[in-house]
């Protein structure tokens, strides 16, 4: 019985060794994953966002607009248009302004 709990030793050892082998390679793979930079923060998903609601606001502002022409208001329905374009496209860009603050920070921290 004694051989046989001496062969079982190996063998579990070997698997173990294994185990933490594909473990380690699990995470190093996690360190190196896209997921794992969204989870801390690494990388930012606002940025992305406003260029949706970029177009959301030059769409809103249009319907505004051609809303307020047929209501009766042709200059105040082009004002409208015109004027939310203009402060939603400097809305935007500023918010994009402090993202990109954020990523010079942090090739700065980086290097």
């Amino acid at each position: 019985m004694t051989d046989e709990n001496e062969n079982k030793k190996p063998q579990t050892e070997e698997a173990r060794d294994e185990v933490k082998e594909h473990v380690k390679g699990q995470v190093e793979d996690f360190k190196k994953s896209h997921v794992r930079d969204f989870l801390f923060f690494d990388t930012m998903l606002t940025p992305k966002i406003i260029t949706l609601v970029y177009w959301l606001l030059v769409l809103g502002s249009l319907f505004a607009g051609i809303a307020s022409i047929f209501s009766g208001g042709p200059f105040r329905g082009l004002a409208i248009i015109v004027f939310g374009i203009v402060s939603s496209r400097i809305y935007c860009e500023l918010m994009i302004v402090l993202f990109k603050m954020n990523e010079a920070l942090q090739d700065i921290r980086n290097k």
